[in-house]
């Protein structure tokens, strides 16, 4: 997915604002098209929250992830890897 590449490139090189904005983008533009719910549309979301949180955004950081460990939980159970290393990360945060 090339906007997910370009995205984290502008937050590497410095262009935070714009990286989060273009990375909000291609998530919006995935669950539009194959819905929220969709293995690429839940691993974009956990991308942004890690950004969020790297870039000192928290409470924006915990919102997000909160929000996918929900339904994670809804779509593959509590005991699935991913929500279980996105409950890992939620609790990284409040720490």
């Amino acid at each position: 997915m090339a906007g997910r590449g370009a995205a984290r490139c502008r937050i590497a090189l410095g262009d935070i604002e714009d990286g989060i904005s273009a990375l909000q983008s291609v998530r919006d533009e995935v669950a539009a098209a194959n819905g929220d719910g969709c293995e690429t549309a839940l691993y974009l979301r956990y991308d942004l929250a890690e950004i969020l949180a790297s870039t000192g955004l928290i409470g924006e950081a915990q919102s997000a992830p909160t929000t996918l460990y929900e339904d994670l939980c809804l779509i593959y159970g509590p005991i699935d890897e991913f929500a279980i290393r996105v409950a890992e990360f939620l609790r990284e945060l409040t720490d």
